[in-house]
């Protein structure tokens, strides 16, 4: 390799280094991805987002009461934290199905249901904490699960 294209590579290496902390938090805004990714150098300014969970029963909108994490059921247990982790990283592109059909397993009686999940974290304006933004989810038992098949005997 010449010595000139070494000093290019160089060059466009530093150039980068240079442009970056100025590009990452437009990209941050522009693409919702928190600054602790992609070598961000405002990662310590900024706390991470947090989620929150509202599960009802359908038709009948009543509340799903969910118990402590030491009382849920391993394959729920497992599907909500797996659910955070990846809602905190790919935000809206993450959804709580496998979530939903966990619960609709584990609760026979339930004909479906409606999670709703918001987002929280810091208002770039105002540095507060607030709500992000809110999304509805409905699932269907007979869309999650499928019944199972009974065997012809004719």
């Amino acid at each position: 390799m010449k010595f000139k294209t070494k000093r290019r590579i160089v060059f466009v290496a530093l150039l980068v280094l240079a442009l970056w902390p100025a590009a990452h938090p437009v990209m941050c805004r522009l693409l919702d991805f928190s600054p602790w990714k992609a070598f961000g150098w405002a990662m310590y300014c900024v706390p991470p987002k947090g989620v929150m969970l509202t599960i009802t029963e359908l038709p009948q909108g009543e509340p799903v009461p969910m118990p402590e994490f030491e009382e849920m059921p391993g394959a729920i247990y497992r599907e909500y934290l797996l659910f955070f982790g990846m809602r905190k990283a790919l935000h809206r592109r993450a959804t709580p199905e496998a979530l939903a059909r966990e619960i609709l397993r584990e609760n026979g009686s339930f004909d479906g249901l409606e999670i709703i999940v918001r987002q929280f974290g810091v208002d770039r304006a105002t540095a507060r904490m607030t709500m992000g933004y809110r999304d509805r989810y409905t699932y269907r038992r007979e869309e999650l699960i499928p019944a199972p098949q009974t065997a012809d005997r004719g």
